[in-house]
């Protein structure tokens, strides 16, 4: 949750448009919400990389 607040802090003194302040938000929030979701993933991805007998 953290991650998704940074970009907020960075940006709040910032001396550009509320709009472009907003985009940045977004575009960094987003990018912070992927990482997140990455490093939830790492785990599942090991579990099942180690299974050699899949259905498919």
């Amino acid at each position: 949750m953290a991650l998704v607040i940074v970009p907020a802090i960075i940006l709040w003194n910032t001396q550009i448009k509320r709009q472009a302040k907003i985009q940045a938000f977004g575009l960094l929030s987003f990018a912070s919400l992927t990482s997140i979701i990455t490093m939830i993933r790492i785990p599942f991805v090991n579990k099942f990389e180690s299974q050699t007998n899949l259905p498919f």
